[in-house]
């Protein structure tokens, strides 16, 4: 059976219409899923990160404890978890910010505490600020269940940083009812209503690096067209 990619048909289909270049927000690297096969088409893109947004956002806006653990809730968030732990050790010095992450999610149907111990691998959040580093967050509902695992495991207190904000359904409801003290994500997706009226829901502004992106592509093409290279995928932060 003929296998359906979505990402790379939409590639294509971008490239037949006559789009010369893609610039993404967060998309996964190649290799992380269906969203690789975006790049194996003509079609150059470069894709931002919101790694250094958001870490701006926790140190100006986040009263963050003394004790933090940056998490990664799985396999796939892994890398950029542990960026953004770097990236808040850095902007913090005086404050342990420490990282961890869950490789495995068989734990979610133990309501132990200790299950969340053995299924994390890394630092102990026990009387620690927790942020997880998410890609997506759709319905709420895992990521609920996940906070309260932490909650149940000592945590003080459980942030959520996400690139996309989808809140389908009941999303927002949930996290608003939830152990989850705030839900940081970038403005990439337009929120519903229920969700601008959600007091934990918070959006940063991705305009500013999106403009940098254009600017700086811009003065390249301008200088040498021909260096604009196919198929590259370049990743751009917020300096």
């Amino acid at each position: 059976a003929e296998t359906i990619n979505a990402a790379g048909d939409l590639g294509k289909m971008l490239h037949t219409v006559g789009v010369d270049k893609v610039i993404s927000v967060d998309l996964q690297r190649p290799g992380q899923g269906h969203e690789a096969c975006l790049f194996n088409t003509q079609l150059p893109a470069e894709t931002i990160s919101t790694n250094e947004a958001f870490v701006t956002y926790f140190k100006d806006n986040i009263n963050l404890h003394n004790k933090v653990v940056v998490v990664s809730p799985n396999t796939v968030n892994v890398k950029k978890a542990r960026k953004f732990q770097r990236k808040l050790k850095a902007l913090l010095p005086n404050s342990s910010i420490d990282y961890a992450a869950f490789l495995r999610d068989d734990f979610m149907a133990d309501s132990d505490s200790e299950a969340v111990h053995t299924a994390m691998l890394g630092n102990d959040v026990q009387d620690s600020d927790v942020i997880i580093i998410v890609d997506t967050i759709d319905t709420g509902r895992t990521l609920n269940l996940l906070c309260e695992r932490l909650v149940k495991a000592g945590a003080r207190k459980v942030y959520v940083c996400a690139s996309h904000g989808l809140l389908t359904g009941e999303a927002a409801a949930i996290l608003n009812s939830s152990t989850i003290e705030k839900v940081v994500i970038s403005d990439s997706i337009e929120l519903s209503t229920s969700a601008l009226k959600c007091s934990k829901i918070v959006q940063v502004a991705l305009a500013p690096l999106l403009a940098k992106i254009i600017e700086s592509d811009g003065r390249r093409h301008t200088l040498d067209y021909s260096d604009n290279k196919e198929d590259d995928l370049e990743e751009y932060e917020l300096e």
